[in-house]
């Protein structure tokens, strides 16, 4: 029932908007500090008066400004929507054509010096490592009581590694060890 004048009930509301009021005013809260859509004027409504969410919807108060709202200068709005882009600016230094293109050129030659660097190979986890791992997956998920389904999913994937691991100290037979063409 958003945006209805029945989408609150104002007994519960009044003691609420007066906490909220105070909040604001102790912590010296602004517009862009305190959000949401909500039209029951516990927050600032800063959405456009006609969207595909609220085209619908009937507000439940003009949009005119109330005594609690905050009185912000047209430079402010301008500002705060605008997210402090001028001052962000303002602190990085302008670079000429030149300095860009020497800059881009050093980035190339840091480029094909990293292509020169060796791979590291890739370590293979062991089955006993990865029984060990899982052991301690398990426990992780049993003592932060995780569903059921996820628990038996790390059981079999724990009794899989272990049957792997038996495999390998299973006695091969001496004909293992000849190719079979």
């Amino acid at each position: 029932m958003a945006g209805e004048k029945l989408s609150n009930d104002e007994a519960a509301i009044g003691p609420f908007q007066l906490e909220l009021q105070k909040v604001i005013r102790e912590k010296k809260l602004t517009a862009e500090q305190v959000y949401n859509a909500d039209e029951s004027r516990l927050y600032w409504r800063l959405l456009p008066d006609h969207t595909l969410a609220s085209g619908n919807e009937h507000p439940a108060f003009n949009r005119s400004r109330g005594p609690n709202d905050p009185q912000i200068s047209e430079a402010e709005a301008q500002e705060w929507a605008a997210g402090g882009a001028e001052s962000e600016l303002q602190r990085y230094e302008v670079l000429t054509d030149e300095e860009i293109v020497r800059a881009a050129m050093c980035e190339d030659d840091e480029e094909d010096e990293d292509n020169s660097v060796e791979i590291l190979k890739i370590t293979k986890v062991g089955n006993s490592e990865a029984v060990g791992a899982l052991n301690t997956a398990l426990k992780w998920a049993e003592d932060n009581e995780f569903d059921s389904h996820e628990v038996m999913f790390l059981r079999r994937l724990r009794d899989r590694a272990f049957e792997m691991k038996c495999e390998n100290y299973k006695q091969k037979s001496i004909t293992d060890f000849f190719k079979k063409n």
